[in-house]
């Protein structure tokens, strides 16, 4: 009857030893699962480059948000309809890229971009336009826009112009 006695109690001992150490190793793990996804998500902020959308139509925005967002390294952080958001959002996220329509109501994107660059001028800003005409390229390239790119363009050309203008 002892040796039973002896048996259970070192089963007991066992298991209690065993419950702990698998509180303990739950603990280790959340604890690495932790700093893994503070450092994945810290680098993946770190690589991401910022956009605001600029375009007084919704469909626009949301569909060119969309289709940049679907590429690794691009974060769209904002979109805006009109000049004066447009600057009210550039001061709050700070972003690395403007795409920006060139005429909007109210304030228009060459004023705005003037503007931006004025008070942030590490920011690039592409035009992003249906106006193949000299004096809106030039109006914004003269305010200070790094590319112009028409609306008619391919999503890939579009892309091509970001990588050069970031370059």
């Amino acid at each position: 009857m002892c040796e039973w006695i002896c048996v259970i109690e070192v089963l007991i001992s066992n298991v209690k030893f065993l419950k702990v150490l698998c509180v303990e190793i739950q603990i280790f793990v959340y604890s690495i699962s932790k700093w893994y996804l503070f450092f994945v998500e810290r680098t993946d902020n770190m690589k991401k480059i910022k956009i605001i959308i600029v375009d007084d139509h919704s469909i626009l925005q949301h569909g060119l948000a969309k289709s940049l967002e679907m590429e690794d390294n691009f974060k769209v952080v904002a979109r805006a309809d009109s000049g004066f958001a447009a600057i009210e959002l550039v001061n709050h996220y700070l972003p690395n890229l403007v795409i920006m329509d060139v005429s909007m109501p109210g304030l228009n994107g060459m004023e705005a971009t003037k503007r931006i660059l004025k008070k942030n001028p590490e920011i690039k800003v592409i035009a992003l336009s249906m106006h193949v005409e000299k004096i809106y390229v030039a109006g914004m390239m003269n305010a200070g826009a790094s590319g112009y790119v028409l609306k008619s363009c391919s999503f890939k050309e579009l892309l091509d112009c970001i990588k050069i203008v970031l370059s």
